[in-house]
């Protein structure tokens, strides 16, 4: 199906609407943090005689989850709330603080203490060179009464906002059978309620919903699976959007990365095309720039193919930062879309 590209009029719309919608993110909130090692204040420890790692200088910034509020909050969101479980730790209250910082209701944060520590990435790097990763929130284990918590504060928000946006970063993270389970009954419970979700390991749990997933998952998820993401031609990525489409009987985003993406709904299925990028690209939380993208321009009213062409926008704005979790302004996004 040929679609015409957004006009002047059509992209305004969207962005000045995007200034009332209210919409509830739920998922993994995860903090990255960068540390940059200073080798030449190295020194032997006193008690263990191995050389020192000297941080010079620290930062951190929302990931998972939080990218994805990150980016709806910079295009301009008029209200979000952030679902999920973070630990009794100083990475949770530093996620917390990030989040308010950027005006976001944290109010459902859940604090679990036990058996739970705050997902975090920690990048040690020695100049440009990241070093490797530390990770925190790999052994974390959700408790019964924290799930039916966590599912119960998510169906007292529907009423308030536009739309649910899932995210699912980890398999350690919150969705385990029974909060997957609690969460499917509140999208076949509230069918007049738009639930989209991102879950990188469990999508098939949530058919019925909107999908937004990448080829190579699609793929797998219709036929058993592709080999690199490359091998994952146009005629597939249309056939899986098709076949997911049929699954759930609810609108399905297929990503191609600088390929674009592909569109299912009941009016058939459409390509979207990449926008042609200049230069060295990023493609680091691009796909959370497009998932918070098309679910702004759905919660304002937008259909499913337009809010995949202003989704495409900001992914395509947000790749071009380098060596950075960008975020896409409405000036930036109008400004790609005159390129």
């Amino acid at each position: 199906m040929e679609v015409s590209p957004l006009s002047n009029d059509e992209l305004n719309e969207i962005l000045f609407r995007v200034q009332d919608v209210r919409v509830a993110v739920v998922g993994d909130f995860c903090l990255d943090a960068y540390w940059n090692i200073d080798l030449g204040k190295s020194e032997p420890s006193l008690e263990t005689g191995k050389p020192t790692r000297t941080v010079s200088h620290q930062a951190y910034s929302l990931g998972g989850a939080g990218n994805v509020v990150h980016n709806m909050v910079t295009i301009g969101c008029g209200e979000v709330c952030a679902l999920g479980v973070v630990g009794d730790d100083p990475w949770g209250r530093e996620l917390i603080r990030l989040l308010g910082q950027r005006g976001v209701d944290t109010l459902d944060l859940l604090v679990q203490s036990d058996n739970w520590s705050t997902l975090v990435y920690a990048k040690p790097c020695v100049k440009d060179d990241e070093q490797e990763r530390i990770d925190f929130g790999r052994h974390n284990q959700l408790s019964q009464d924290t799930a039916t918590a966590l599912i119960d504060r998510v169906g007292a928000r529907l009423d308030s906002v536009d739309i649910v946006v899932v995210n699912q970063q980890v398999r350690e993270g919150i969705h385990d059978p029974a909060f997957r389970k609690g969460l499917l009954n509140l999208v076949r419970e509230n069918a007049e309620k738009t639930f989209i979700v991102d879950s990188r390991h469990y999508s098939e749990s949530y058919l019925g919903s909107w999908l937004k997933v990448n080829d190579v998952e699609a793929g797998r998820l219709c036929t058993g699976g592709h080999g690199a993401a490359d091998a994952v031609h146009g005629e597939d990525a249309i056939t899986s959007a098709a076949t997911l489409y049929d699954r759930g009987d609810c609108p399905v985003f297929v990503t191609r990365g600088g390929r674009g993406l592909v569109v299912c709904d009941e009016n058939g299925t459409c390509e979207i095309p990449g926008v042609q990028a200049k230069g060295e690209v990023d493609t680091v939380g691009a796909g959370d720039s497009m998932l918070a993208g098309i679910a702004l321009a759905l919660a304002a009213k937008a259909d499913a193919t337009a809010a995949a062409q202003f989704g495409n926008l900001v992914a395509a704005v947000t790749v071009q930062k380098i060596r950075q979790t960008g975020t896409a302004t409405p000036s930036e996004i109008r400004k790609i879309d005159s390129c």
